[in-house]
């Protein structure tokens, strides 16, 4: 009976995603939306994933509930075209299909051990794993300050570093053979004392738990009792036993975290990333438009400043932000901006950033994009 009403008749739902990218990580959680008018007309929905004749298969990662269909933590299975209808009446009246929405899921970068800060003189492995299993179509790559971009190691086996140094300290991620796709970066840090702060490689979410551990490099990783914890340089005082517990993370939680041991060897310190459902849109055009006012005044300043000889500013920054194809990317930029004399008036400004390197000539201001291979003095 419901094919036998005219499509013209039917109405079509308008099917969305929350949060509103359609470019997800391992693990990701996501909520899809098939709209159609006022709740209460007594419309029931189902799903489709690449094919609109077999509705979505049930598992434990799933939940579908009234117009809302959540995936609580994202898979490569999850991946697909997915459609939806609404019906109602006995017997059935149904509307039309909606649209597609096409989700894409990508690899992450997995670390063993699974923490941010490690131990010099100790190892560590890095792969690229996709629904649990390590995959050779992705590569694993570090960004050096110095000498740009390196590709750490590639294949199915992913790779271990030992002994660790200091010098292995930076940011990694994985990338897709093409180039077109990368995970989550995860900022590894590589300690030279003997402590570390154990806590996520990864950003949390709002409501997730939070657990850091004082380690010491001869503790056989256990927690150092009596440690104390400090955020943003204040100490916290609902430690205990040497671990910093946060039940249900909020946005509050977000900071700089570290531990101390009673004798007075302090770890690193660690940031810690919260984020929030709708928070990442604002946040990250805040920090796009605070960053790049940054730039332009320091563009500025130097031109001002140089009077026949180079003047060079260094500048590292941090934040979570959504790239141009909707991926979250945490980055930990260092740029180096260096103002060199070019002929009386005229003063060239380089730019080099772990994303790209830009020059100016004063006072214009006009940034020219220059190739990314190209260093700077």
């Amino acid at each position: 009976l419901l094919d036998s009403v005219p499509l013209s008749t039917r109405p079509k739902p308008l099917i969305s995603v929350e949060p509103p990218w359609t470019q997800l990580f391992i693990g990701d959680p996501v909520t899809l939306s098939c709209g159609l008018g006022d709740p209460s007309a007594g419309w029931r929905y189902r799903w489709f994933k690449d094919s609109p004749e077999i509705p979505v298969s049930r598992r434990a990662a799933l939940s579908a509930a009234g117009d809302r269909y959540t995936i609580r933590s994202a898979s490569v299975s999850d991946q697909g075209q997915y459609r939806c209808r609404a019906e109602r009446g006995n017997p059935s009246f149904g509307s039309e299909l909606s649209d597609v929405l096409k989700l894409d899921v990508s690899a992450t970068l997995t670390v063993r051990p699974n923490r941010a800060q490690h131990f010099a003189g100790q190892s560590l492995s890095l792969s690229c794993v996709v629904d649990g299993s390590s995959t050779g179509l992705w590569t694993v790559r570090r960004h050096v300050t110095r000498s740009g971009v390196q590709s750490v190691c590639e294949g199915a086996g992913g790779c271990e570093i030992s002994p660790t140094t200091v010098s292995h300290s930076g940011l990694y991620w994985c990338e897709s053979g093409s180039g077109a796709e990368r995970s989550p970066a995860v900022n590894i840090l590589v300690h030279s004392g003997y402590v570390i702060l154990d806590g996520p490689v990864q950003p949390l979410t709002e409501g997730d738990s939070l657990t850091l551990t004082c380690v010491g490099k001869y503790y056989r990783n256990s927690p150092i009792k009596g440690a104390q914890f400090y955020k943003d340089g204040q100490e916290v005082t609902s430690s205990s036993g040497g671990q910093l517990t946060i039940g249900a993370v909020g946005q509050m939680d977000s900071g700089s975290y570290r531990c101390q041991r009673y004798s007075g060897e302090q770890s690193a310190e660690m940031w810690v990333t919260v984020r929030g459902s709708w928070s990442l849109v604002a946040v990250g055009l805040g920090l796009g438009l605070t960053l790049g006012l940054l730039l332009f005044i320091v563009l500025l300043s130097l031109c001002l400043r140089a009077r026949g000889e180079s003047q060079e500013y260094t500048h590292t920054h941090t934040h979570t932000h959504r790239a141009d194809n909707q991926r979250e990317i945490m980055t930990h930029l260092l740029f180096q901006v260096t103002a060199v004399p070019e002929r009386p008036g005229t003063v060239t400004v380089l730019l080099h950033s772990s994303l790209n390197s830009r020059e100016t000539k004063c006072p214009a201001l006009s940034l020219k994009r220059v190739s990314s291979a190209e260093s700077v003095p």
